[in-house]
């Protein structure tokens, strides 16, 4: 009997380095979901004017 090595790559798998991994993501409970929101106020209180020139610099 005669045993073959063989090394797996990811591109073997049907993946390539460069494709996002696809997978289930977690859900994020409402809970979760308001703390998110009410820390995005915050920064975008805090931060307002560097938010909106990053914007702008993406339409400009």
């Amino acid at each position: 009997m005669s045993t073959t090595s063989t090394t797996t790559s990811p591109s073997s798998f049907g993946l390539s380095a460069s494709a996002p991994q696809r997978g289930r993501r977690r859900q994020l409970s409402p809970e979760q979901k308001e703390m998110s929101r009410q820390r995005s106020r915050v920064y975008y209180a805090q931060h307002k004017a560097k938010v909106l020139a990053k914007l702008k610099a993406r339409y400009d």
